[in-house]
């Protein structure tokens, strides 16, 4: 079986985001995925968590070590989190790094 650029990359998001832990009786998922040259021309990026049980996240986007996510569009839906162009500075950019928890 061949696996293409695209499978491997929506493989990589989704092994990025397997990492869990418990804090009482929380569950947290956290990761860190950096952007691709193809998903910074589309203006838009998923990140498939399969944690559908998530109500909440903490994003931070970082581009040169500073962070950037002032006005991006982010989003959480059925364990998918997504991140996109924002409607004044932020664009989405391939290598900036994201770093998201759910909670």
């Amino acid at each position: 079986m061949t696996i293409t650029t695209a499978q491997e990359s929506d493989i990589n998001k989704s092994m990025k985001a397997l990492e869990r832990v418990s804090f009482g009786s929380m569950l947290v998922s956290r990761g860190v995925y950096t952007v691709t040259a193809g998903e910074a021309s589309a203006g838009t990026l998923d990140i498939i968590t399969t944690f559908t049980g998530a109500t909440g996240f903490l994003v931070q986007i970082y581009r040169s070590d500073v962070n950037v996510a002032a006005d991006a569009d982010i989003t959480l839906a059925s364990g998918v989190l997504t991140v996109a162009d924002g409607g004044a500075t932020y664009a989405v950019t391939a290598g900036d790094i994201v770093h998201y928890i759910l909670l």
